[in-house]
């Protein structure tokens, strides 16, 4: 799901019809995920890299250590191989891919597989979803991919969202939060220059999504000059060649079929950071290709990943402004997901993503999945895992000149396009780095336990930044956007900066920054501008209310998290916070799922 400004309604009706024609040559392709043989030494090597107090902090690892640490038994490999030698096998480290013919799937699996009609495919599942995971893998696989169950109700929702978009005139960016007021509001660097060796700076795009380059270059001749648009070349009317243009995997850049997710997400990095090293990976096909998109069917965030994680060298900064419903995440994709997360992390890379746009509310689909709209609280995945950075959005309330600047939750019920989620996931246990923070608040509120979310799970957000009236340009035409897609990028352009101070100064890149944020806050809160009003109990513009949400307060809450970052007091500041971060005890207890 695309986080900027979404209005989620019906598409065409996909026709999933069941077929007795499944012949006797078809075959089904697996991904199947194995447990590393010592489940607790990724998260464990984590917390050791990620906390400053330990000796083993920013010593990031090779992807040959990391192979090491995330490789299954022999037992493991051995128990799944029984089974399929025949049919060839390809064992990759933790994954095992394998084409099984159709009538070995079904007894291996206990499963009645049925060919589907889907819009003129033929896809192959388990008959209602119902299949068996062999006994003796039972111990050992974490997910398979290629099972996945087809809901014919869910064939009929179709995610065709679109936006809701002011079109704007040029004589109107003044008010709005171009680059170079985003840049005096969280204090850039006056170059905005972020390039630094094995500092590069990740964009993921996903389902259809692109982008122009002649965008990226309008965006950023428009940054000193908001009212005045560049001027082409008189030779032959065309965008001036930069060299800040991305390098992309799965798009190209040069048409202009761009869309809006991907040229805000791409516009904002490029503009903050100037990175000589920018990368855009773009997909434009769903996880499972053959199915229409659906809350459990959307984005290759694994796929995404994995290419992240083959970079070399590893990446700073990776952005992702895309999300689904946590409830509607399969747990066994999520964990192997969360593997990825970690795995970056190990590798000195900062995942940051948005939030969500729905407040508690949650996506219009959400009854498919969950319970009764409003029974319970709802958060977004990726936003929820505890290996990354969750981002919420802001709006600035007063002058941007002035010298107390204040931002509030960005919120429908007050005329934006959309209300920052926060929350509390049903899944991920709340990490120690947070337990201060967030039992802080509950006893504030008296939310020590609750009925409407699970008050032991990883809080969201982390920090928030502004997300309201960004502008973006869309195939030469001026956007206007509101989100938390916004919001991640920038603080990805932030965590960028930092690096650089750091790699410079012979330190490491920040990667799990998670650890480091918390603590941060614990000893140098004025680095921080806290978010202290606000409210998300509401979604989007025309969705139902979910009374009494979670209201905003002073330090953490769910509504701002630890607010936002001022950059030029954090590498003022930088030196003496960590040095009293350093003398801090600080304990911590490994993730648990």
């Amino acid at each position: 799901m695309r986080l900027v400004h979404l209005v989620v309604g019906l598409g065409a009706l996909s026709v999933c019809v069941a077929s007795d024609s499944v012949t006797e040559a078809a075959s089904m392709t697996l991904k199947i995920h194995l447990q590393a043989a010592d489940p607790s030494a990724l998260p464990r090597h984590l917390d050791n890299i990620s906390s400053i107090a330990s000796k083993s902090y920013g010593h990031y690892l090779s992807r040959d250590d990391i192979s090491s640490i995330v490789a299954p038994s022999e037992k493991a490999v051995a128990a799944v191989l029984a089974n399929i030698t025949a049919f060839k096998p390809n064992v990759t480290g933790p994954r095992i891919v394998v084409d099984l013919p159709l009538a070995t799937v079904e007894s291996l699996f206990q499963a009645q597989i049925q060919a589907v009609n889907l819009d003129g495919k033929t896809v192959l599942r388990p008959l209602n979803g119902v299949f068996t995971v062999p006994m003796t893998w039972q111990p050992h696989v974490m997910h398979i991919e290629g099972l996945d169950h087809i809901s014919p109700r869910l064939q009929a929702l179709q995610s065709s969202s679109k936006r809701l978009r002011r079109r704007l005139d040029d004589s109107l960016l003044s008010d709005t939060m171009n680059l170079a007021t985003i840049q005096r509001l969280y204090n850039l660097s006056n170059d905005l220059d972020s390039s630094y060796p094995s500092n590069g700076v990740v964009v993921g795009a996903f389902v259809d999504q692109n982008y122009w380059n002649d965008d990226i270059a309008t965006n950023l001749a428009c940054k000193n000059n908001p009212l005045t648009r560049p001027s082409r070349s008189s030779v032959d009317n065309t965008m001036p060649k930069l060299t800040l243009f991305p390098k992309a995997f799965g798009c190209d850049g040069e048409r202009s079929t761009a869309t809006s997710e991907n040229s805000l997400d791409i516009q904002l990095l490029v503009g903050l950071t100037r990175s000589n090293a920018t990368s855009v990976y773009c997909y434009n096909s769903l996880r499972d290709p053959t199915r229409d998109p659906s809350d459990d069917n959307q984005e290759r965030f694994l796929d995404f990943l994995r290419d992240v994680n083959s970079m070399e060298p590893a990446a700073g900064v990776v952005s992702i402004s895309y999300a689904d419903d946590e409830i509607a995440v399969p747990a066994s994709y999520r964990a192997v997901l969360d593997r990825e997360f970690m795995i970056a992390g190990l590798r000195g890379t900062t995942i940051v993503t948005a939030s969500g746009d729905n407040g508690v509310v949650g996506a219009r689909r959400l009854d498919i999945y969950g319970p009764p709209r409003c029974q319970r609280f709802q958060v977004l995945y990726p936003a929820s895992s505890p290996y990354v950075v969750s981002v919420g959005a802001t709006v600035v309330s007063n002058d941007i000149a002035s010298s107390k600047i204040k931002e509030v939750a960005i919120m429908s019920r007050q005329g934006a396009g959309v209300t920052t989620t926060g929350g509390f996931s049903e899944y991920a246990v709340r990490p120690s780095f947070q337990d201060e923070h967030v039992t802080a608040y509950l006893k504030l509120k008296g939310n020590t336990s609750s009925e409407l979310f699970n008050v032991h799970g990883r809080a969201i957000p982390d920090v928030s930044f502004v997300g309201h009236n960004i502008p973006v340009h869309v195939n030469g035409r001026l956007t206007m956007v509101d989100g938390t897609s916004a919001s991640s990028p920038i603080f990805a352009a932030i965590v960028s900066h930092m690096n650089r101070v750091r790699l410079s100064l012979g330190r490491p890149k920040l990667g799990f920054i998670l650890p480091y944020l918390y603590e941060l806050h614990r000893v140098c809160p004025h680095i921080f501008r806290d978010v202290t009003e606000g409210n998300n109990a509401c979604g989007a513009p025309d969705q139902t209310c979910c009374q009494p949400g979670f209201d905003a307060t002073e330090g953490w809450d769910p509504v701002g998290g630890l607010g936002s970052l001022d950059f030029g007091r954090w590498k003022t500041n930088m030196d003496d916070c960590e040095a009293k971060m350093r003398g801090r005890s600080v304990h911590r207890r490994h993730y648990t799922n």
